[in-house]
């Protein structure tokens, strides 16, 4: 490899040290001599990681209000951790499946307006809260927004703390 390179996984590639003794120990743990591996062995460089790169398609901003999640006909209060205008995290009293599309209902702080949009669980994690109780932490894709809420949210986030 060449020094400095970043391989396809994103790491940057390292250039084989060769030992003393040149030995290479094989995945039974038993050690081989000599310039060329056993067969079935290949040398490799060995990678170190590199930061990864900020995944997110939108910034997302810190909150802490109530929302209204519901994947049936009631509606279960969830309080809000953070959000974009393609998604947003909360911790919620109940778990609510992976895949599972939600209705999500919120007004944003200092306004009236509500607002309504639809989205896939993503993920939904068991935490316990200061109480010692069972919560989840339960994240939503946005699958269906209008244009005037993704505008409040867009607008919500650049006045926010990034996260």
């Amino acid at each position: 490899p060449i020094p400095g390179a970043i391989s396809e996984h994103g790491s940057q590639a390292q250039p084989l040290v060769p030992s003393p003794s040149n030995t290479l120990t094989t995945r039974d743990n038993s050690a081989t001599s000599g310039s060329r591996p056993p067969a079935g062995l290949s040398w490799q460089a060995v990678t170190q990681p590199t930061p990864q790169s900020e995944r997110r398609r939108a910034p997302r901003a810190a909150a802490s209000f109530s929302v209204n999640l519901s994947s049936d006909a009631v509606a279960e209060p969830a309080l809000l951790r953070d959000i974009s205008e393609i998604g947003m995290a909360c911790e919620a009293p109940a778990p609510i499946d992976e895949m599972t599309m939600v209705g999500i209902s919120f007004c944003l702080p200092g306004q009236t307006e509500q607002h309504n949009v639809t989205g896939a669980v993503v993920r939904c994690d068991r935490i316990t809260d200061q109480d010692g109780k069972p919560r989840w932490d339960i994240a939503v894709y946005f699958t269906e927004i209008t244009p005037v809420t993704r505008a409040c949210l867009q607008g919500y986030v650049s006045k926010g703390k990034i996260v």
